[in-house]
């Protein structure tokens, strides 16, 4: 026999539990509302929890612009520290590394204690700018990456996807090329320095 309908006398009327006396759970194949939801304190109406539901949703499948146009030249995205210190003229794009004092330096894969890479610049300065520590960049003024080739730090204290060859160069991973003139920028802490 099939359980019978549990029904108030009359439409509007009465409760299963009360505030002072509650059920622990339920379980339901299905829920019709046709006036608010509440938890004693806050109500929200069906049709603002659809709309949260359909936004939940929609944040789990948005797309974003490809990186090779939706993002201006000489601009990032990511996580960007601003008003930070300069040791020297740096140009937007330029890895740098933070030597002991705080400020942040030209980066160079043959230099003597110029690495590794702690960020990349956002700004063209000899004072103070900000820095992209993770993220995406696009720079017009580099040569065309290759399309997923991996970027390295170079030897002319700047980026490139040939790895440095030469005795006591230093090989860091910087990131990947994901446009042409666009690179995700996550630079690895490790390096390995030719013998």
């Amino acid at each position: 026999m099939a359980t019978r309908n549990i029904v108030p006398r009359a439409n509007g009327e009465g409760n299963i539990g009360t505030a002072a006396k509650n059920w622990l759970k339920g379980w339901f194949q299905s829920l019709f509302v046709s006036g608010n939801l509440t938890d004693g304190t806050y109500n929200a109406s069906v049709a603002d929890t659809s709309d949260a539901i359909s936004k939940k949703h929609t944040s789990n499948t948005d797309t974003t612009t490809l990186p090779s146009t939706g993002l201006a030249n000489q601009t990032g995205q990511g996580t960007i520290i601003t008003g930070v210190t300069f040791g020297e003229t740096v140009a937007i794009g330029d890895p740098l590394y933070c030597k002991s004092d705080g400020s942040f330096w030209k980066a160079d894969a043959n230099g003597s204690g110029t690495y590794p890479v702690d960020a990349i610049s956002l700004s063209a300065s000899s004072s103070t700018g900000n820095i992209l520590l993770r993220g995406i960049i696009r720079n017009d003024s580099w040569s065309s990456w290759t399309v997923g080739g991996v970027i390295y730090l170079s030897i002319t204290a700047g980026l490139t996807q040939s790895q440095p060859t030469a005795t006591n160069d230093v090989i860091q991973v910087l990131g990947k090329a994901i446009a042409a003139k666009v690179i995700l920028f996550n630079p690895s802490p490790d390096y390995i320095t030719h013998t």
